[in-house]
């Protein structure tokens, strides 16, 4: 999926503007066979208004305290198999690099599951996918399905054949001491 990106401003002389207007085919990682990732908007702090529209920098996928992320992802179905001569040394630099800081959020004996310090709401825009928490609790998710994950341990299945579109927006939160 395409996503085109639409990002308003202000004018030097305070009016409403059409800032930048961009088209992202997305991102994907060896590691993460079939997945496709938009990071389509965010910043690591609040924003100040008004502003010129200009992009807000932000360095780690997931946002620290008072950030945000606006991102699309796609699940893909179960079984996508990774590149049959996947360098694992080199896919996980990858995707250090493609998203920083995602590594350590997951689960090193159950890698499917990952947490982080934010709150993600989520909507699933097509097909279907499932939801696994870590109290072994299993939700499937349609089109027309919205989330709110709590910073909760999880991880995301398909098992319906297709692929899962599904748009979100993340903030940060403080996190266990």
């Amino acid at each position: 999926m395409k996503v085109r990106t639409i990002v308003t401003g202000h004018s030097s002389d305070g009016k409403a503007t059409i800032v930048k207007e961009s088209v992202s085919e997305g991102f994907g990682a060896s590691l993460m066979p079939g997945w496709l990732n938009h990071s389509i908007w965010g910043g690591d702090e609040a924003s100040q208004l008004p502003n010129d529209g200009s992009s807000n920098t932000y360095h780690n996928w997931f946002p620290p305290v008072g950030g945000y992320r606006f991102i699309q992802f796609t699940i893909p179905p179960d079984g996508t198999p990774p590149p049959a001569d996947l360098d694992m040394e080199a896919a996980m630099g990858e995707l250090e690099g493609l998203m920083p800081g995602l590594l350590s959020t997951i689960d090193s004996e159950n890698p499917a599951m990952h947490r982080s310090n934010t709150v993600d709401m989520l909507f699933i825009l097509s097909g279907k996918c499932m939801l696994d928490l870590d109290n072994g609790n299993t939700t499937e998710l349609k089109p027309g399905d919205a989330l709110v994950q709590n910073g909760t341990r999880h991880a995301w299945k398909n098992p319906f054949g297709e692929p899962c579109e599904i748009v979100g927006f993340i903030v940060g939160a403080k996190g266990p001491e």
